[in-house]
Formats: structure tokens, C-alpha cells, sequence
């Protein structure tokens, strides 16, 4: 093969490259666009994601209030309220930790299998006299194991626990975009074509803070500025106690969700 043939060789397959690349970040952008259209995590593509923390639940039941024994309120703290139960089941005990945020519907959610009868009693006896604050969910209490560390969709019997991550970033996401559409209204569909014209990658994660963020990477400043204002104006602040929109860079920016 001559030198003309071996240059002409890599520059079709520096062709083929980019001509993948560009297909790849089509596909990519053409999944954000129906999943923001359709609240649906599962058109994001794993690559997109990203999570920081793991949840699960090895329960019984997906409807674990179901098993209620006793419940009561706990101190608030950092503008979370916070709730205790106490489950039963065929002899076994739990104690369920919910905690809640103003205008969030699905709640933070961890239960812990008693090792006896008597570790949950002696727990509630501190709940009876009002000595138990919590300020860490995920903190075991003596004589017992976290069975799932998990969010759950309310506070009723008929309330259902998310099984796992994949869960829990779908019910995030859900909430998420519902939030947006409904504060953008009519607006909202010319939002996602100038989000998805312009934007060259984004992310979806969430922290072990139960934060969950949407980030949105452009070629250009303005691109990221024009965007990002609409967002701004749509919403009317840039942060509340359930979201921030934040200008990472000049080419980037995220909407966090608090959960």
C-alpha cells in the first residue's frame, strides 16, 4: 500500500469516527427528548447515568404500612419531618424511618429487622418518652439490620416501596419532569426542542445526599446561557427547598432536585 493509500485510509476512518460519533450523540439526544417529553427514565441510557448511591429494599412486601404495630412523629431537623414505625410480620420486627420535605410527594424511607420482640419494645419506649431524635436515617440502631434504604411513594397502606436504584431514579425523574411541565406549561414542549438543538451531552445522577440532577453541556456560551435563562424564567428563582439551577461553567449548567 502506497502513502497516498494509507493517508487516504486514515482519513476515511477518521470520517467513519466522527460520522459514528455524531449518530451516537443523535441517538443520545433523541432518547432525552422523548424522555423529557414522557417523564420516562428508562429511555435514558446507562451511559447517561450515574448514581452515587445504592438503594434496595429486601422486604416481605412492597407495601410494608401495611404491618403497622404503632407509629409517632420525631423532632424535626433541617426542614425534614421525620417519622417512626413500628412493623410486625409472622413474629418478625422493624422499625421504619420516613422522612419527608415540603412539596416532595415520595418520602426518604429506611427499616431495620429487629433481632427480637424486645429490641423494637425497647426502641419504642425511648419513642414513648420522647428521647429519640434522628439526624442520620441510614444509623443503625443496637440489635438491628437496615433491610432497605429506599424512598416510598407516601404515607398510607397502600404506599409502595421502590425496590432499588433503577426504581427510585425513575420515581425522581418522574417528579422532576412533572415539576417542569407543569412550571413551564405551555412553554414547555419549545423548551426541550432549544434544550436538545443545542446540547451536545448530559448527565442524570443522584448523591448520597438524595440529590438528583439533570446536567445539560453545550458547544457554545450562549447556547448554554440562552437555555439555561429560560429555565430562570420559567421557574422565576434560580432555588427553593426542592431545586437550584446552577451554571457550572460557561458551557454548562444542572437543575438539582432535593429529595
Amino acid at each position: 500500500m502506497g502513502r497516498l493509500d494509507i493517508i487516504d485510509s486514515l482519513v476515511d476512518n477518521r470520517v467513519n469516527e466522527g460520522m459514528i460519533t455524531t449518530l451516537n450523540k443523535s441517538k443520545g439526544l433523541e432518547e432525552l427528548q422523548k424522555a423529557l417529553v414522557k417523564r420516562d427514565f428508562t429511555l435514558i441510557s446507562r451511559q447517561h447515568r450515574k448514581s452515587d448511591i445504592q438503594y434496595f429494599s429486601k422486604l416481605f412486601d412492597t407495601m410494608p404500612l401495611k404491618y403497622i404495630v404503632s407509629g409517632d412523629t420525631l423532632p424535626s431537623h433541617n426542614g425534614k419531618s421525620y417519622y417512626i414505625y413500628h412493623l410486625a410480620d409472622k413474629g418478625i420486627h422493624y422499625i421504619m424511618l420516613i422522612v419527608t420535605r415540603e412539596s416532595v410527594s415520595m418520602r426518604r424511607c429506611v427499616i431495620q429487622r429487629c433481632d427480637t420482640a424486645d429490641v423494637a419494645d425497647t426502641i419504642w419506649d425511648y419513642v414513648d418518652r420522647k428521647a429519640l431524635a434522628i439526624v442520620d436515617v441510614r444509623s443503625e440502631f443496637k440489635g438491628c439490620k437496615i433491610v432497605a434504604d429506599t424512598f416510598i411513594s407516601g404515607i398510607s397502606n397502600k404506599s409502595v416501596i421502590y425496590q432499588d436504584t433503577d426504581d427510585v431514579m425513575q420515581a425522581m425523574f418522574y417528579n422532576s419532569i412533572k415539576f417542569l411541565q407543569v412550571e413551564f406549561g405551555s412553554a414547555y414542549s419549545s423548551f426541550v426542542e432549544e434544550l436538545v438543538s443545542s446540547c451536545h451531552s448530559y448527565k442524570v445522577t443522584v448523591d448520597k445526599n438524595d440529590t438528583f440532577t439533570l446536567e445539560f453541556s453545550f458547544n457554545t456560551r450562549d447556547d448554554n446561557y440562552k437555555v439555561s435563562d429560560l429555565c430562570k424564567k420559567a421557574l422565576g428563582k434560580t432555588s427553593t427547598d426542592y431545586y437550584g439551577i446552577v451554571l457550572s461553567s460557561f458551557t454548562s449548567f444542572y437543575i438539582e432536585f432535593y429529595y
